[in-house]
C-alpha cells in the first residue's frame, strides 16, 4: 500500500484487520493471521509478562502481543503493519542462515548473503518459518519464566527408538517435542499403478515413521546401519502440519485425492479428525476421519480436531510443471475458519482489565482503565455479523490475502486450480467442546488481569530511567517528566504528539505493469524520535516525553530535512539527546493510550501505524482532518500554522516538539471556530486563499487574519 488515499475498505468488507504487504518478509502475513485467530495463543501473548516486558527489546512473543492488540482494535480501512515483529525476526541471526529472510536494498549484510541463503520456494519458506517461529517462542518462554504454555499449545510429544542392525547393542529410547508435523508421502509409483492414497493414510504414516539409515550410534561409538522408529503419542491444542509437497508426484496425490473425495461428497483435507492417544505411551496415536472408527477405551479417549486454517501458495500464472514453483511469482494466502465450529469464543478478544485499588470496581463499563480496549470485542462481533450476511453457506471461512479479506465458501480451502494453488500448511484445532483437560494448565491461558499498580510502576520506572547515553547526565532534558502523584493520565488529559522516522533501507524500483519504472517496495522506516507535549493544564506546551530511539542497525538515510535527526543522534556513544529503546518508548505511549488520554497531532494515523500503535478514534484528534475540506487536498502543518497561527514552523528541518505544539494550537483554534459556528466558512476561505496564493507559506504568514491568533500565544 503506497498511496495514503488508497481505499483499503473496498478490498475488506469483513471488518477484520488486514496486514500491509509493502515491506520485506511480509510473506509471513498469512501465518500471523492464523496465529491471531488461535485464541489460546493470542490470550497467552497478552499476559503481563509479555506486554510489560521492557528488558528484551527483540522478544518475538511481546511483539506478537502488541501486533495482535493492534489487529484486535484496528478498523478495517486501516491495515496493520507487522514492522516491529519483522524487526525482531531480522534480529535472529539463525533466521537468515535458514533462508527465512529477504534481502533489502541498502542494508549492510542484507544483500547477496541473504538473497543467496533465502529459500527461493515460498511454500517451503513459510513452512520453515512456522517451525522456526514456534520453536523460538517456546525458548523465549523457557528463558523468561520456565513454564511450558507454548509446548502445551503447539508441542507434539514424540517417542523415538533406535536400534543397531549389526551387533548386540542396547536400543536407544528418547522422548522429544516437535512443534510441526511434516506430512510423509508414499514413494512414487508408475502411472499405471498409481492410486489415490487417502489423506488419513498419509497422516497415519506421518505420525508413525519407520526407516533404515546410516547414522551415528552412541553405544557403538561410530556410524552404523540403524533402524529408527518415531511415533507421535500426544497432541497439543493446535496441530500445525507442513504439507511438505516437494515433487510432482506428491502434488499429484493432492490433486487426485481432492478429485476423488469431492466425487464421494467428502473433503480433502479432512474437515474433522478423530485422534486416540495411548495413555501408556506404548503405541503411536491413532487417527480417523470417521467418528465411529475409534471408540474410547481404557487405553485412551478420542479427541476431536477441526480444520481451522489452510495456508496456500497462489501462483501469478499457470504452471505446467511443479518444478517451476520457485521460479514463478506468487504470494501466500490464508483460509481461516472463524466462529461456528471453531466456536464463537474463538473470536472473543481478551479483556485485560487494569484492576484498580482494592475495593474499587473493575467492571468493563467503567471505561478506560483497560489494557486492551474492549471495543475490540465489538469490532470482531460486527465483523462476524457481516460475515454471516455475506457468506450464504454459513461456513465462516474467510480468505486473508494481506489487506484484502473476503468471506469464502466451505469448499474453497481445498480447491487447487491445477498448479496455480499449492497447499503449504494445515492447522487443526481441538474442538472447543472438549476443553483442554490434561493438556494444559488452563490458568496460564485464561484472561490475565494487569494490575494498575504494576502498570503504573513500570511506567514510572521507565520515565525515571536514565538515558542509554551516559554523556547526557549533565545536560538538561528537553522535557519535564510526568509525575503520577501530581498529574493523572486519563480522558481529561490532552497530549500533543509527533514522531520522526529514518530510513533503514532504500526504496526498491522495478518495471511496473505499464512497462515504466516504479517503486515496488518503499524504504523501511524506523522510529527515530517521539515527542509528547502537554496540551492542557498549568504546564501546557511543556513536553513530557522526548525520546530518541537507539538504533542497533545501520541507518541508510537520516532524512534530516524531514526528521531533524542528525547522524550520531541515535547512537549511545555520540548522542546528545535522551536515548532509549523502541520497547521502552512503546510501553510509555501504550500506557497513556490505555489510560484514555486524548492525543492531538497532524497526520497521526500513518505515524501510529508505523510505530505499531493504535489510538482509539474517540481519543484521537488529527488536525489534518479537522482542517480538511472534502474532497479537496489535505493541507500541511506548515501551511496551517502559518495561516492560522502566524508561525513559521519547520523552517530548516522538522522538530517533533515544535510540530506537536503547533497541532495543539491548531486544535485550540478549531475549537474557537466551532464555538463561533464558523468552521465551514473558515475552511472555504482557507482553501480559497490557498488556491489564490498557490499555497505559498510566506503569503499565509503575512495574512492579516492570523495576527490575533499569533498574539494569543505570545
Amino acid at each position: 500500500i503506497r498511496n495514503e488515499e488508497f481505499d483499503v475498505s473496498f478490498y475488506n468488507q469483513t471488518g477484520f484487520a488486514g496486514l500491509e504487504n509493502g515491506m520485506a518478509n511480509c510473506y509471513a502475513n498469512p501465518l500471523l493471521q492464523v496465529l491471531f485467530f488461535s485464541k489460546g495463543f493470542r490470550d497467552y501473548t497478552q499476559q503481563e509478562k509479555w506486554l510489560l516486558n521492557s528488558e528484551d527489546e527483540f522478544s518475538l512473543t511481546s511483539e506478537l502481543g502488541y501486533l495482535f492488540h493492534m489487529m484486535s482494535i484496528c478498523p478495517r480501512d486501516h491495515p496493520c503493519q507487522a514492522t516491529n515483529f519483522l524487526r525482531a525476526l531480522r534480529h535472529r541471526k539463525q533466521a537468515g542462515l535458514l533462508g527465512l529472510l529477504e534481502a533489502e536494498r541498502g542494508v549492510p549484510g542484507s544483500g547477496s548473503e541473504l538473497e543467496t541463503a533465502k529459500d527461493k520456494s515460498l511454500p517451503m519458506r513459510i513452512q520453515s518459518l512456522c517451525r522456526f517461529l514456534i520453536e523460538q517462542l517456546g525458548r523465549e518462554e523457557n528463558q523468561v519464566c520456565g513454564s511450558c504454555t507454548v509446548q502445551h499449545l503447539f508441542g507434539m510429544n514424540v517417542n523415538s527408538e533406535i536400534s543397531c542392525l549389526t551387533g548386540n547393542y542396547p536400543r536407544i529410547r528418547k522422548s522429544s517435542t516437535s512443534y510441526v508435523l511434516d506430512l510423509k508421502y508414499p514413494r512414487a509409483l508408475p502411472p499405471d499403478k498409481a492410486s489415490c492414497n487417502s489423506f488419513i493414510e498419509i497422516l497415519r504414516q506421518s505420525l508413525h515413521i519407520e526407516q533404515e539409515m546410516k547414522a551415528w550410534f552412541e553405544p557403538a561409538g561410530g556410524y552404523m546401519q540403524v533402524h529408527q522408529v518415531k511415533s507421535v503419542y500426544s497432541l497439543p491444542q493446535y496441530v500445525f502440519m507442513n504439507c511438505n509437497i516437494k515433487s510432482e508426484h506428491q502434488m499429484h496425490l493432492w490433486t487426485l485425492g481432492h478429485k476423488t473425495y469431492r466425487e464421494s461428497g467428502k473433503f480433502w483435507p479432512a474437515e474433522t479428525l478423530y485422534f486416540q492417544e495411548d495413555q501408556d505411551r506404548n503405541e503411536a496415536i491413532k487417527v480417523s476421519d470417521r467418528p465411529g472408527d475409534l471408540l474410547p477405551n481404557e487405553t485412551g479417549r478420542v479427541n476431536v480436531y477441526e480444520l481451522m486454517s489452510v495456508i496456500a501458495f497462489s501462483a501469478d500464472e499457470e504452471l505446467d510443471s511443479f518444478d517451476k514453483v520457485q521460479d514463478v511469482a506468487g504470494h501466500l494466502v490464508a483460509h481461516v475458519r472463524i466462529g461456528e465450529g471453531i466456536g464463537s469464543k474463538e473470536l472473543g478478544t481478551p479483556e485485560f482489565t487494569i484492576n484498580e485499588a482494592e475495593g474499587s470496581s473493575s467492571k468493563q463499563d467503567e471505561g478506560k482503565d483497560t489494557l486492551l480496549d474492549t471495543d475490540s470485542a465489538a469490532i470482531i462481533a460486527n465483523a462476524m455479523v457481516h460475515l454471516k450476511h455475506e457468506n450464504s453457506d454459513k461456513s465462516n471461512w474467510v480468505l486473508f490475502n494481506d489487506f484484502s479479506i473476503n468471506p469464502t465458501t466451505r469448499t474453497e480451502p481445498g480447491k487447487l486450480y491445477g498448479l496455480e494453488k499449492i497447499p503449504c500448511l494445515l492447522v487443526y484445532r481441538r474442538s472447543p467442546a472438549q476443553g483442554m483437560e490434561d493438556k494444559c494448565n488452563t490458568e496460564t491461558l485464561s484472561t490475565t488481569a494487569v494490575s494498575a499498580e504494576n502498570y503504573e510502576e513500570i511506567f514510572t520506572h521507565l520515565v525515571d530511567a536514565p538515558p542509554l547515553n551516559e554523556n547526557l547526565a549533565k545536560t538538561p532534558y528537553t522535557f519535564a517528566k510526568l509525575d503520577l502523584n501530581v498529574e493523572t493520565p486519563g480522558p481529561k488529559m490532552l497530549l500533543g504528539i509527533d514522531a520522526e522516522f529514518v530510513a533503514l533501507s532504500a526504496e526498491e524500483k522495478g518495471e511496473g505493469p505499464s512497462g515504466c519504472e516504479e517503486v515496488i517496495r518503499p524504504p523501511r522506516l524506523g522510529l527515530a524520535r517521539v515527542s509528547v507535549v502537554r496540551g492542557s493544564g498549568p504546564r501546557k506546551f511543556v513536553p513530557c516525553i522526548d525520546d530518541h530511539i537507539q538504533t542497533l542497525e545501520p541507518v541508510y538515510d537520516y532524512l534530516t530535512q524531514y526528521s531533524g535527526v542528525q547522524p550520531g543522534d541515535l547512537h549511545a556513544s555520540k548522542s546528545t539527546h535522551y536515548l532509549t529503546t523502541l520497547r521502552c518508548a512503546y510501553i510509555k505511549l501504550r500506557f497513556l493510550i490505555d489510560k484514555g488520554c486524548i492525543f492531538i497531532g497532524h497526520g497521526l494515523k500513518k505515524d501510529m501505524r508505523m510505530i505499531n500503535i493504535v489510538i482509539p478514534p474517540e481519543n484521537l484528534v488529527d488536525t489534518v482532518d479537522l482542517f480538511h475540506l472534502k474532497p479537496q487536498r489535505r493541507l500541511s502543518l506548515k501551511f496551517l500554522a502559518a495561516y492560522f497561527l502566524g508561525e513559521d514552523v519547520q523552517v530548516k528541518e522538522h522538530d517533533s516538539i515544535e510540530d506537536a505544539s503547533a497541532a495543539i494550537k491548531l486544535f485550540d483554534k478549531y475549537q474557537e471556530l466551532e464555538r463561533a459556528g464558523i468552521v465551514k466558512d473558515t475552511l472555504i476561505d482557507l482553501y480559497h486563499f490557498g488556491r489564490t496564493n498557490n499555497w505559498d507559506v510566506e503569503a499565509a504568514l503575512n495574512w492579516k487574519g492570523n495576527n490575533e491568533s499569533k498574539n494569543a500565544y505570545e
